[in-house]
């Protein structure tokens, strides 16, 4: 069950770093927001964590937070999306820029 758990949270993380970096926002802007959506304690440094895939888990309190944060419904940040640039398979040793997935 770890397993699931862990590529959820990766794809939400991922989804997360891809649409705040399409609105142009810092990791703050983004804590700001989810902080006035409810959930202050989800903060920069645990967006940052999550980001680069040092945080394991997501609570369903912090998905609907992000997503309201973001605009988006909470399943948007379930659901793998596909990269225009790397197509989900950037070269080994590298992380795509558009979409933050390493190999």
């Amino acid at each position: 069950m770890a397993g699931i758990e862990y590529s959820v949270s990766r794809t939400v993380a991922a989804n997360v770093r891809k649409l705040r970096r399409a609105r142009e926002w810092s990791q703050d802007a983004l804590a700001e927001r989810v902080a006035m959506a409810g959930m202050p304690s989800l903060d920069r440094q645990k967006i940052s964590k999550a980001e680069r895939g040092y945080r394991a888990t997501f609570s369903v309190d912090e998905l609907v937070a992000l997503a309201a944060a973001l605009d988006v419904r909470p399943e948007e940040l379930l659901t793998p999306f596909e990269c225009l640039q790397c197509r989900n398979t950037p070269p080994a040793g590298f992380a795509c820029k558009t979409c933050g997935a390493s190999a």
